[in-house]
């Protein structure tokens, strides 16, 4: 193995963990800052070239949905549901003496916050419980030369992180979680009195420019609230007439269902992207618990 394809290699494992750490640390950050708001709705886009780090530029809205498509970057956000786009392409600009090179890349983060409240006509109010529920994740992730794609998907019960989804593509070796749709470990509740919930999704793609290489994640079919997995009284027992609905209005009962088009803009992406690009293995399965 030769010094640039080593450094390539080190560099990019350094970097994925500089990903995976500074997407946590952001959406930690979110959760905090959403304690004392009932209801949000957010995205965001950071991104760096040759010159490094671009100041990040977002929004938010407490009623939702938002919207926004930039050069390589689109994301949708609403309440239950979140969908991301992200890509880059670099041609060759090999570093004196055999180096990795500048990373390029872009990030996309959306997410939402809701209070909410589950109740049953056969629960009195007051009495502890717990709440379990399903996310649905659909997408691809596509790379080629020294490209780089990942998701992470954080969820946060009261701005205490609860859950973490990750999955990596690099060549043709995938890493993490992949998607499909997970059942969440369950919850502590007290039925009839609200809970927070803060769902934070964050996408990279990109790589060391010591190589050329192009990276594509599309979630933009899309990160879903599959709905109430069950309810269970203080003593286990299931119970099979709970509801739950968030301050935002939405009955989070029932999955959620994807009314909300991706902005126009991006259908002038995805061809040039499957022009440059190799495609990763859809991975689609159907696990319980995955999510710790």
């Amino acid at each position: 193995m030769n010094a640039f394809h080593r450094d390539r290699r080190v560099g990019m494992r350094r970097v994925t963990c500089m990903l995976l750490a500074a997407a946590a640390l952001l959406a930690t950050a979110t959760a905090a800052q959403a304690v004392a708001i009932a209801t949000n709705v957010f995205g965001s886009f950071r991104s760096s070239d040759a010159s490094g780090l671009l100041p990040a530029q977002g929004q938010s809205s407490p009623t939702g949905p938002i919207s926004d498509a930039q050069a390589g970057g689109t994301y949708v956000a609403d309440f239950g549901l979140i969908k991301l786009f992200g890509q880059k392409s670099w041609g060759a600009n090999p570093a004196p003496g055999g180096g990795a090179g500048n990373f390029l890349n872009t990030g996309v983060t959306a997410g939402w916050t809701d209070q909410l409240t589950v109740t049953s006509p056969t629960v009195a109010n007051g009495t502890p419980g717990t709440f379990a529920f399903n996310i649905t994740v659909h997408g691809s992730m596509t790379t080629s030369g020294d490209g780089q794609a990942n998701y992470i998907l954080n969820m946060f019960v009261n701005g205490v992180q609860r859950q973490l989804s990750t999955f990596s593509f690099s060549g043709d070796a995938p890493s993490g979680d992949g998607f499909g749709t997970f059942t969440i470990d369950p919850v502590d509740i007290v039925f009839g009195e609200p809970f927070q919930i803060s769902v934070t999704a964050n996408i990279d793609a990109g790589g060391f420019d010591g190589e050329a290489g192009f990276a594509k994640v599309n979630l933009g079919n899309t990160i879903l609230w599959g709905g109430l997995a069950e309810a269970r009284d203080d003593n286990g027992v299931l119970v099979r007439d709970a509801d739950a609905t968030g301050a935002s209005g939405l009955d989070y009962t029932a999955p959620v269902t994807d009314t909300i088009p991706m902005p126009a803009s991006l259908a002038m992406l995805l061809p040039a992207a499957a022009m440059m690009s190799r495609r990763a293995p859809r991975l689609a399965a159907t696990r319980r618990g995955a999510l710790r």
